[in-house]
């Protein structure tokens, strides 16, 4: 069926969003002349492409539809679904999977309703799963097979990221002013942190990594957001002043992937910079604990996923009901191993 008008359903998080994108580039293949949407929260919307890859972005805001009052979450609902209808979607995609997906795509009154294999909290019960070759595989061709059903040929992940010019040049100039004139290869950017305390790498580890790392000839990069502020400052008061640039909380989405396109290494855990770097091209050592790398981690041809060894891993679980860290299993010499 050649559908005329697509809503795509994916709103959070950071990372999930990041591995959504080559579904948009691979039904825009398919669908040349489609009205393309795509739904999302607004703090995850920096990388949907624009058009002629999406046509249109709805924003839903759930942060404040949480505060509001039973009867304005009400009101919001019927504008949401009058917004939706008046629409009129002949496709809807939910690659989200959760009760909040399935109330969206509802809502729309469209009957071509699907979703991909591993579908929860009842979104199966307004969109038909999908099942393909990769039920089992990683998340990005899990929600590829939702395409391909559709009758997508696609075989890689296309990730449409944008030009970023003028943040590369902020990047480059930022990295020379700190470094000097080197090449990028010697850049090592780090994420200490990630959205879970289960996903987290211990601070001290990221300390002894990153002076291992300058005695190879590297230069750190620290990155991440206001709640990875504690944790940069620790790590660069340990190192020589000249061989670390601490960025975290200074870049916005756009810097922080112009700066992974200019650096020859990232290292952090599941966390989005580093599915922002996976995007990138960026060589990525990825981290994983309380959840699975070959499933939802960075994917690449460049990516070294290193787990936990911990028997009950992956638990994906936000926190661990043992009181352990499973990820000071992970050693700074199995990391060092693929620098």
């Amino acid at each position: 069926m050649e559908y005329q008008n697509i809503l795509l359903i994916k709103m959070s998080a950071l990372g999930d969003v990041m591995h959504a994108l080559p579904c948009a580039a691979a039904l825009r293949e398919l669908y040349p002349k489609a009205k393309i949407t795509w739904i999302v929260h607004p703090q995850f919307s920096t990388f949907i492409p624009e058009s002629p890859i999406v046509d249109e972005v709805i924003y839903f805001d759930k942060k404040a539809f949480s505060k509001m009052s039973l009867r304005d979450k009400l009101r919001e609902i019927f504008h949401m679904r009058n917004m939706l209808r008046s629409k009129k979607f002949d496709l809807v995609l939910d690659l989200q999977g959760l009760f909040k997906s399935a109330v969206i795509a509802w809502l729309t009154g469209c009957p071509n309703r699907y979703g991909y294999n591993d579908m929860r909290e009842g979104s199966w019960v307004v969109s038909k799963p999908v099942h393909g070759n990769n039920d089992h595989g990683h998340i990005v061709q899990q929600y590829l097979d939702v395409i391909r059903f559709l009758g997508s040929k696609v075989k890689e992940p296309d990730f449409p990221m944008p030009a970023l010019n003028e943040e590369k040049k902020k990047m480059q100039e930022l990295l020379l002013s700190a470094f000097g004139d080197k090449d990028n290869e010697k850049f090592v950017a780090i994420v200490p942190g990630a959205g879970w305390i289960t996903k987290e790498w211990p601070v001290e580890y990221f300390i002894d990594l990153s002076e291992r790392l300058i005695e190879k000839g590297k230069y750190i990069v620290l990155i991440g957001s206001t709640a990875e502020i504690d944790k940069g400052e620790k790590i660069s008061a340990a190192l020589p002043n000249e061989r670390v640039l601490n960025l975290i909380n200074k870049t916005n989405l756009k810097e922080l992937a112009a700066l992974m396109g200019n650096v020859g290494l990232c290292i952090g855990g599941d966390t989005g910079p580093v599915h922002i770097a996976a995007a990138m091209g960026t060589r990525i050592i990825a981290l994983f604990g309380a959840s699975s790398g070959h499933r939802a981690g960075p994917y690449g041809k460049r990516v070294t996923i290193i787990s936990t060894d911990e028997k009950c891993a992956p638990c994906f679980k936000r926190k661990c009901p043992l009181h352990k860290n499973c990820m000071e299993r992970i050693q700074v010499a199995q990391i060092m191993q693929y620098v």
